[in-house]
């Protein structure tokens, strides 16, 4: 991993609500002499969720060993957490690293594994720099970005805790190796660093894109609903540490947190010719941060113009397509991404009834009788997607997946749209990294495990905040759920948003002994080491703190 340098586009900085500032190029090892700017630093903690490196989309990445394009936060939080699942299959299968994640035998040498863990590590350190660099600095604006900074790199760690078995806990930057911090010391020190920075935090957000209270209380909600899996071993969950009364008393906090808001719009005339944009489709649209900021905790900026990156936006808007989809305010198609048929047909519809339905992404939620429904399963051209599966290496073996555009809402023909910024392979669509949705989702799974109803919650039940939702996609509210049909839930709300390993994690269905759940490239029992990644053998080898940390889960 090398500390690079400082970067802050002008577009980073005005998001921030930062006057623009002119580019330095000013190092940041920290045992060199160098000149630190603080806005830019801070500029560039932000950057770090969506952008590689220093030069826009090629050039000077952060993290060595990994293509810069793959390098970037989101891509490989997504690819990690999306690839091993039911959801997504990776046309591009022999891909260096992609061939071991697919289908769950993967190492310690794994680049994919290396690279994420080695972007939270750069992430952190960056953080860390910030912090140490501020430190005797008192004065209203540095507190305010210390809090923030501090909550970024508490972000990170969170990551590190869900995806790895524990992992170093530095706080300060040092040549100094990093001892190993469990998954239990971890989860300690980030409750009581999010419970600090709850306070610290300021209620409502200076900027859409910087941080408040609500991404505190929105980490401390994932971790408590987590509780029994962070607390337990890699694929045995300790219900015996589980928190969901806790996860409950924070879902709510944020449910009624006055900052965030399920975004919704007036239903629109439906029918299977008749194009629309319904509120969900919104969300993942280019011009989302003027329709659909209020739902975002944590929404990660990105321009076709000012932050360029082949790791955000492009990455989910491209992947899924090739040149004979609608089209998507992008002029690239990567022919890369699809569904696996298990997905659609366990989670959308049943196989028989599927294999009749060919229709496009605005067709699609119609027939499906739910606005989050936004496959395709045919072409512009009549080309009609099968669900045979099977690790083809083919875009058409299973339904399309087009859910992110670079479309504006705006739009009224998608047929003929043209970017507004001109740039023409490039999107503004930012990523909603953390919605307001997810609290409504951990709610409802509360009540259904058994938790206590907070005082003055607004929901006593579980069905009242999955049937918001329901109502929100224009989907027939449900009077029952069962634990199935929970997980579904989940999968229909978030499905391609990076979140899928962590939900089969949970309800037992990713890997271990309970795992009975079957799919595309999955076709067999895992072992529940699979549940966590490896740390990577180069830090191993690097850091004599690490020895043994991977053997004592089996890697």
């Amino acid at each position: 991993m090398k500390f690079n340098k400082i970067f802050m586009g002008l577009g980073i900085a005005a998001a921030l609500g930062l006057s623009a500032c002119s580019l330095d190029r000013t190092p940041l090892d920290p045992n060199t002499n160098t000149t630190f700017n603080q806005d830019e630093v801070y500029s560039k903690v932000y950057a770090t969720f969506g952008t590689t490196g220093q030069k826009g989309p090629d050039g000077s990445g952060d993290v060595d060993g990994i293509d810069e394009g793959t390098s970037g936060f989101y891509r490989m939080f997504w690819s990690l957490n999306e690839f091993p699942t039911d959801e997504v299959w990776w046309i591009w299968s022999t891909d260096a690293g992609v061939a071991d994640i697919l289908p769950m035998t993967w190492s310690k040498s794994n680049t994919f594994v290396a690279g994420i863990y080695y972007r939270f590590y750069f992430d952190i350190t960056l953080c860390n720099h910030f912090l140490d660099m501020t430190e005797d600095l008192n004065d209203e604006k540095t507190l305010r970005q210390r809090a923030e900074v501090r909550m970024i790199r508490a972000i990170n760690y969170y990551f590190v805790l869900d995806m790895f078995n524990g992992g170093p806990m530095p706080m300060h930057v040092s040549p100094d190796k990093p001892a190993y911090a469990t998954r239990a010391e971890m989860f300690a020190w980030l409750e009581e660093e999010c419970k600090e920075l709850e306070g610290l935090l300021p209620e409502q957000r200076a900027s859409k894109y910087r941080v408040d209270r609500g991404a505190a209380q929105f980490i401390l909600m994932r971790m408590y609903l987590n509780a029994a899996v962070y607390l337990g071993t890699p694929g045995t969950p300790n219900y015996d540490l589980a928190r969901w009364n806790d996860a409950a008393i924070y879902a709510d906090k944020l449910i009624q947190n006055p900052a965030y808001e399920l975004y919704d719009v007036p239903a629109a005339e439906r029918n299977d010719d008749h194009v629309y944009y319904s509120a969900y489709q919104q969300l993942f649209m280019g011009d989302n941060d003027q329709t659909a900021a209020k739902e975002a905790i944590l929404l990660i900026y990105q321009d076709a113009q000012y932050c360029q990156s082949w790791a955000g936006a492009r990455f989910v808007v491209n992947a899924p397509r090739d040149a004979d989809f609608v089209p998507s305010g992008s002029s690239d198609s990567w022919t890369c991404v699809r569904s696996c048929p298990e997905f659609i047909t366990n989670v959308w519809v049943s196989k028989e009834v599927a294999q009749d339905i060919k229709l496009n992404e605005y067709q699609m939620p119609v027939r499906l009788k739910d606005d989050r429904a936004i496959f395709c399963s045919v072409s512009t051209q009549g080309k009609a997607f099968s669900l045979t599966g099977g690790t083809a290496s083919d875009l058409y073996a299973s339904w399309g997946m087009p859910k992110f555009t670079g479309i504006y809402s705006t739009s009224t023909d998608p047929w003929n749209w043209t970017s507004p910024v001109g740039i023409a392979d490039w999107v503004d669509t930012d990523i909603p990294l953390f919605r307001i949705a997810e609290a409504y989702m951990t709610y409802a799974e509360c009540m259904q495990r058994g938790a206590a109803v907070p005082a003055g919650a607004r929901y006593s039940n579980m069905l009242d905040p999955i049937n918001a939702l329901r109502r929100r996609a224009h989907a027939a509210e449900l009077t029952s759920c069962s634990y199935t049909q929970l997980l579904a839930e989940w999968a229909k709300e978030f499905w391609g948003e990076g979140r899928r390993r962590t939900d089969l994690i949970r309800f037992e269905q990713f890997a271990g002994e309970k795992a009975s759940m079957v799919w595309e490239g999955h076709n067999g029992k895992f072992d529940g080491r699979f549940c966590v990644f490896p740390i990577p053998e180069s830090d191993e080898t690097a850091n004599p703190n690490l020895a043994n940390v991977n053997a004592m889960i089996g890697y």
